[in-house]
């Protein structure tokens, strides 16, 4: 039950310094962190709708798992490739 709001406010802690650090202004970070949030906020909003009935929700409950890992994997494999650029 911890490891969703763990993940979400790493990632909203980390993103605006994270931008800053490869050379985003603190406007734009603060623009791409609202857009974080927006998303984020509109995910989580409509998850239940497809859920709304079921008696079993693994396989959506599966599927955001998966999403949410993937999206962490985009963040690791682009900060990898920045910083091995340098």
């Amino acid at each position: 039950m911890g490891l969703p709001p763990l993940a979400f406010y790493t990632a909203a802690a980390s993103l605006p310094s994270n931008l800053i650090h490869r050379g985003s202004t603190s406007t734009t970070a603060g623009w791409m962190l609202f857009s974080y949030q927006l998303v984020s906020l509109t995910a989580s909003s409509l998850l239940p709708l497809p859920t709304q009935g079921r008696h079993d929700q693994r396989c959506t409950a599966a599927g955001a798992s998966v999403a949410v890992a993937d999206g962490f994997a985009v963040l690791v494999s682009a900060a990898a490739r920045a910083s091995s650029s340098r």
